[in-house]
């Protein structure tokens, strides 16, 4: 089964969605991305075990993820909302230190569709 980012209709509009995710945060956060398409991961935060899943709401903002992206250089994750990392704030940053899982870490391109 595939994840599909939540305004995502089918595999078009994902491509389309994550190629402006990346080039977004590339720009914006002089990121260094890495060539996967990741659909979960869970990390540590405050003391608390989350997980961020493309496709459902984010567990502290409540919004639904639509693209989670790494940055090799700072070795950061950027989880991106329609709102935070896409459009107005910046994404929600997890560093690759608090991270327990991430799953498919997965080249990009039509073998790496989340599935």
């Amino acid at each position: 089964m595939k994840t599909l980012a939540p305004v995502a209709e089918n595999e078009q509009d994902l491509d389309t969605i994550y190629e402006g995710a990346r080039l977004h945060i590339s720009k914006v956060c002089a990121a260094e991305l890495a060539p996967i398409r990741i659909s979960r991961i869970a990390y540590r935060y405050e003391g608390k075990r989350l997980i961020a899943t493309v496709g459902a709401n984010h567990p502290t903002t409540g919004k639904p993820v639509v693209a989670i992206l790494f940055d090799e250089g700072q070795r950061l994750y950027y989880i991106c909302t329609q709102a935070r990392g896409l459009r107005y704030d910046g994404p929600i940053l997890v560093g690759a230190w608090n991270v327990d899982a991430v799953e498919p870490p997965q080249t990009s391109g039509p073998a790496a569709r989340p599935r």
